[in-house]
């Protein structure tokens, strides 16, 4: 993609929780959700992984663009300091940075085992940084409606306005006022409005989670993609830094809510995904909530192409190929050139000259393949016939093994679900 194309990126990337995330309920329309997130070599892999992406992330944002990353607290701090190396930081005392704000999503989770040894995690970090900070793109914040809890724990602050200003604060509550980092030129001036509510702060709490569905529930934007971010979410973002006709992208979109919400905000957008059932799922999105259809374009390499692609180039270009991630290492990866994403399934790919033989690399794909139940091995140029017994007596023992060529993976000749 060319450099300075894009008015605003937003990601909501895998949170490195070294799980696999599997859903039934797609199983009618397109195939069972299953993508991996688990991450060889822990933190220093998933950062790896991110890192690589972010840098093309950042040369492709305008002069007046913004990236949003939305993580939790396993990866977060990790990445705001990859963050800061890649956008630039002087002295972020004194705003010589580009980082704009660190947004708290918080959210009430009433799922999930209760405990008395440490505080319930119940919210998301999302960082924003612009390309610029001087230039960036920025509509004005709007205000919020008070909750009715926060009305009744600021109601004996208001005056006969139902206004707090900063003076009235400081006479009656002068530890909040103290508490304050930002202090006004005009002590009179309005910091909470009853009817009209505060400036929108980076702790956003007006905004619940997506439902699941459940037998006795329908909620209105439910669906059973475990990772689904709500669309006020994503509107909110896109509102706040972009215009109609702006162009907005998600490169690890997964169901599409940022292509949904870009989409009714009349935004262009730019949408994609490694997993093929993200891209079925996102185009289902998009006709159910703008009545739009778009065409997926999931296999663009011919075979010609992938005979001139690089060793390395090619191993990624067929682990992807079939719906699968790739392993951030090259070298001494165990055997595991990457997996497929919706049941971790080892792959191994191997560009040769000649059909790839009995070699030590074969061999050693053995235990993966073991451990896992099944294993796919790609080759350029086919098997030797050595490699083909090994493979038939794997399979005697009960293990699902696929010997592919780039020819198979061309006509789709290759099996996503485990066989009988």
């Amino acid at each position: 993609m060319p450099d300075e194309s894009i008015d605003l990126i937003y990601i909501d990337p895998p949170f490195g929780t070294q799980s696999l995330w599997r859903s039934n309920a797609f199983k009618e329309k397109v195939q069972e959700l299953q993508f991996y997130d688990i991450w060889g070599g822990g933190v220093y892999g998933y950062v790896e992984f991110m890192v690589e992406r972010l840098r093309h992330m950042h040369r492709l944002l305008k002069p007046t663009g913004s990236l949003f990353v939305h993580l939790d607290w396993r990866m977060a701090h990790y990445i705001k300091v990859e963050l800061d190396k890649i956008f630039g930081v002087k002295n972020p005392a004194q705003d010589q940075t580009n980082f704009i704000n660190e947004i708290i999503w918080c959210y009430i989770d009433p799922a999930g085992r209760r405990n008395t040894s440490y505080y319930k995690k119940t919210h998301d970090v999302i960082f924003w940084y612009a390309k610029n900070r001087k230039h960036y793109k920025t509509n004005k914040i709007a205000t919020t409606r008070l909750s009715a809890s926060t009305i009744e724990r600021y109601r004996p602050y208001f005056d006969h306005n139902g206004q707090i200003t900063y003076q009235r604060l400081k006479e009656t509550n002068p530890g909040v006022f103290a508490a304050l980092k930002a202090r006004p030129d005009d002590l009179n001036e309005v910091w909470i409005d009853l009817e009209k509510g505060t400036s929108e702060a980076d702790w956003w709490f007006d905004i619940t989670p997506v439902k699941r569905k459940g037998k006795k529930q329908k909620a209105k934007e439910a669906v059973e993609w475990p990772t689904k971010k709500p669309l006020a979410l994503l509107s909110r973002i896109i509102e706040t830094v972009t215009e109609p006709n702006d162009i907005v992208a998600d490169f690890f979109c997964g169901c599409g809510t940022t292509v949904v919400a870009a989409q009714r905000l009349n935004r262009q957008w730019v949408g994609c995904d490694a997993g093929i059932t993200a891209c079925e799922v996102t185009r289902n999105a998009l006709i159910e909530y703008c009545s739009l259809f778009v065409p997926l374009d999931m296999k663009p390499l011919s075979g010609k192409d992938f005979r001139t692609l690089p060793p390395f180039e090619f191993e990624k270009a067929a682990v992807r190929y079939i719906g699968g991630v790739t392993n951030h290492a090259q070298v001494a990866d165990g055997g595991i050139d990457g997996r497929l994403a919706f049941d971790g399934t080892p792959i191994q790919v191997k560009k040769e000259d000649k059909p790839s033989g009995d070699t030590d690399r074969f061999r050693g794909f053995y235990y993966p393949v073991k451990q896992h139940g099944r294993g796919i091995y790609i080759t350029l140029n086919g098997y030797t016939k050595p490699a083909k017994e090994r493979a038939a007596q794997w399979r005697r023992e009960g293990l699902d093994v696929q010997l592919l060529t780039v020819d198979d993976l061309l006509k789709g000749n290759f099996r996503e679900q485990p066989s009988s």
